[in-house]
């Protein structure tokens, strides 16, 4: 199921979040974990992606998405980075992702990092978007989205511009950064549905 029709069928919609293991041997340690998540009963977890998509010698993003959604019958959410990446390595992990089941994406820039500089066409998140919605129509697509702005925007307009983008981009699901302030967050809807933005918030 696609993560944008679980907002059409319930009014709350509740997820959970985990991050992979640097060290295969924690991985028996966090499918445990996982089992008692289960019965909690979320809607989706997300799976959080390091560098490269899993440290050396760790587990990967789509390790732990393919046992959610055919072992535990969850539905996850893949982060996916295109910083420092060709189109080449994302062909890779998105067939990886694709050939485990998985058909929910979130699509993200990446912290810039030096020593893995950005590489066109993948600039930014949108590009990340509309690559995988023109080369994998079969995937739903989430987006990140920032309360407080993102720290490299001028201002909550431009950032809220960015996120236009995005939707245009295919993306059909948002994913808020942290906040702890909740005046920030509606605020931000606010202006994000007055710029044109519909997408599901979580």
């Amino acid at each position: 199921m696609y993560i944008r029709q679980l907002f059409a069928q319930k009014p709350c919609v509740f997820s959970l979040e985990v991050f992979p293991p640097k060290q295969q041997a924690s991985y028996e340690s966090l499918q445990n974990a996982l089992r008692q998540m289960a019965e909690l009963k979320p809607d989706f977890i997300s799976v959080t992606y390091g560098a490269g998509g899993t440290a050396p010698g760790g587990v990967s993003t789509c390790q732990i998405a393919s046992f959610l959604k055919n072992e535990l019958n969850i539905e996850p959410l893949a982060h996916l980075t295109c910083v420092g990446a060709s189109e080449e390595v994302l062909r890779a992990r998105l067939d990886e992702l694709f050939a485990a089941g998985i058909r929910n994406v979130l699509t993200l820039r990446g912290d810039k990092n030096p020593e893995r500089p950005l590489q066109p066409p993948f600039l930014h998140a949108s590009d990340l978007a509309a690559f995988v919605r023109g080369q994998y129509g079969s995937f739903g697509l989430s987006g990140a989205c920032y309360p407080e702005g993102h720290p490299e925007s001028a201002t909550l307009a431009q950032d809220v511009t960015n996120l236009l983008k995005k939707q245009q981009a295919g993306v059909t699901h948002l994913v808020t950064q942290l906040f702890f302030d909740e005046l920030h967050f509606y605020r931000f809807l606010n202006m994000a549905r007055k710029a044109g933005v519909d997408l599901p918030v979580s």
